[in-house]
């Protein structure tokens, strides 16, 4: 086995006998008090907790474990309450995608104020300004919560299940052992490879497919494209911003068009960005662009489809029953594509 490094923007840390190098990377992050987080208990029956705490020997650690599959809000609250009792400046979650997916609450929930709940429900005004930092050693790949900056939390008094995510949400570190997952019985790798098997095929199978960046860059298509981005705030919910700006680097990407709606007094939308831009836009469209949609079906997607239609209306200088006409030729082409929820 190979053992290297890469930084995508986690530093993942791949191969055997790697977990040494914890305390090192750890002081580099001027780590004190670390909240150790993991599941059922597994991973001291492999051995991987005590060698952990072995490496961890020389900082304060208070262990936190019990996060199900699925990580429950309830839960997870236990574990913010006792990572502010403790005064923690780290979280280490070992363990799989669970795991990982409920320390990345942890980490925004620690510092909030208000109800984390209200943040993952996305109410107006909320969401998790800053993070506590982690890290993970990754006992069962299958999610990609090692090496992104996602995460789904469930509430299930409630029958809920929240998405949330944010640049400061993606871990400092990631170890990857595949020697840790020989440790796993032959069921629950099976279950790994057909998670990340269908995380995949499902980009595929799925249309629209949500991820048209990704499948650009892999094609080597050469068309041009524009993407605008909206959300809150630049600083909390830029999701996937040093990929994005990679992308537009290196010509992935060829328009960007942001609007963060609460980082001015008067509120911008992305349907604000489209107006500014219109003329170019229609020129687009006269051209043979699709224009996709995915995001909020209750306001965003009304609100930019009544910009879409003011746009072709304005400069295409058509009269309300044109602008129908052109709206339906755009969907009997499919080049007016919608993943609205």
């Amino acid at each position: 086995m190979l053992n290297f490094e890469y930084y995508n923007p986690t530093r993942i840390i791949f191969g055997k006998n790697q977990l040494g190098r914890l305390p090192e990377l750890l002081n580099d992050l001027r780590v004190n008090r670390i909240l150790l987080t993991y599941g059922g208990g597994s991973i001291k029956k492999s051995g991987l907790y005590d060698e952990i705490m072995h490496e961890l020997r020389s900082f304060s650690v208070i262990p936190f474990g019990g996060i199900e599959a699925n990580p429950e809000f309830s839960t997870l609250m236990k574990a913010v309450e006792l990572a502010r009792a403790e005064s923690i400046d780290f979280i280490l979650a070992v363990g799989g995608g669970s795991v990982i997916d409920g320390s990345k609450f942890i980490s925004g929930a620690i510092g909030y104020p208000g109800d984390p709940w209200d943040v993952l429900d996305k109410k107006e005004g909320c969401n998790f300004g800053v993070a506590v930092p982690f890290g993970s050693v990754l006992t069962l790949p299958a999610t990609g919560s090692e090496a992104n900056s996602g995460a789904v939390v469930s509430r299930s008094e409630m029958e809920q299940k929240r998405a949330m995510g944010g640049p400061q949400f993606f871990p400092k570190f990631s170890f990857c052992d595949p020697s840790q997952v020989a440790t796993l019985p032959e069921r629950q790798i099976a279950n790994g490879i057909v998670d990340a098997y269908m995380h995949t095929l499902e980009q595929y199978l799925t249309y629209p497919t949500g991820n048209f960046l990704q499948e650009r860059q892999a094609r080597g298509d050469q068309g041009k494209n524009w993407l605008f981005f909206g959300e809150q705030h630049a600083a909390s919910d830029f999701y996937y911003q040093d990929e994005i700006q990679q992308f537009q680097k290196h010509g992935v990407l060829n328009e960007l068009s942001l609007a963060f709606s609460r980082d001015q007094p008067q509120k911008i939308y992305v349907q604000d960005r489209m107006r500014e831009r219109g003329a170019e836009l229609w020129d687009w469209l006269e051209q043979g662009a699709y224009f996709c949609v995915c995001g909020d079906a209750s306001r965003m997607a009304k609100d930019v489809d009544q910009a879409l239609r003011d746009i072709i209306q304005q400069y295409g200088k058509f009269d309300e029953a044109e602008t129908v006409n052109y709206i339906r030729k755009l969907n009997m082409d499919k080049r007016y594509l919608r993943d609205v929820y």
